[in-house]
């Protein structure tokens, strides 16, 4: 029995994006670490006046060689509102 994890084929992070919120004295800040993504690949919408919504996908690693023995970077759509 291996003492190491077994591969993951991908992390779901749908909704598991972590963000900091600061809020000034007129204005709101959202940092967001989102590794490999451009402010093209990042999606905001206003929900119904009140709620900030964030949205993508993280694109699948494509390594053909070698064997995963783990995978924790995120791949796949998420959701943060």
């Amino acid at each position: 029995m291996s003492r190491f994890r077994k591969p993951t084929t991908s992390f779901n992070t749908f909704g598991q994006v972590d963000a900091d919120w600061i809020e000034d004295y007129d204005s709101h800040s959202f940092i967001l670490n989102l590794p490999g993504l451009t402010t093209n690949d990042v999606k905001l919408d206003i929900i119904d006046d009140t709620h900030l919504q964030i949205s993508g996908e993280f694109p699948p690693e494509s390594h053909s060689r070698g064997k995963w023995h783990t995978r924790e970077r995120p791949t796949g759509a998420f959701r943060r509102t």
